[in-house]
């Protein structure tokens, strides 16, 4: 007999959960996904056909309505190139205001945010391969 995989998935959270030693369910809760919309950032055409591939770490800062206040990139060695065109996309991108819901009391509250993310441009394909939060 099988279980369904969210049953079971569901079920494994829950025993790692309990086994890591994890108290009762925190009082706060994090509502919505960010980020709501991302520009990718595209491969430099200076570099084009020079197979150079690169990957940065992108630190964005967002305000309590969800507006990018500043991001960064914290890399001396990233080819300036690359940088650019990192910069230029992520200033496009658009958040969800960062929101919690306090379970007691039921209020929702508003909260600055900063986020990393790490972006990865491979040489051959010429173009972004990878974005996430590491």
């Amino acid at each position: 007999m099988s279980i369904p995989t969210t049953l079971a998935l569901s079920l494994a959270i829950t025993c790692t959960g309990l086994l890591a030693g994890f108290g009762p369910e925190p009082p706060i809760a994090r509502i919505g996904e960010n980020p709501q919309e991302i520009v990718i950032p595209i491969y430099p055409k200076e570099l084009a056909g020079k197979n150079i591939s690169a990957e940065c770490y992108v630190h964005i800062d967002i305000d309590e309505d969800g507006k990018i206040t500043d991001c960064s990139i914290d890399d001396p060695k990233l080819p300036k190139p690359f940088a650019d065109s990192v910069l230029s996309a992520v200033k496009q991108w658009r958040f969800v205001p960062q929101q919690f819901l306090e379970k007691s009391s039921g209020k929702i509250t508003t909260s600055a945010a900063g986020y990393n993310y790490m972006i990865v441009f491979d040489g051959k394909s010429q173009s972004v391969t990878r974005i996430h939060i590491p």
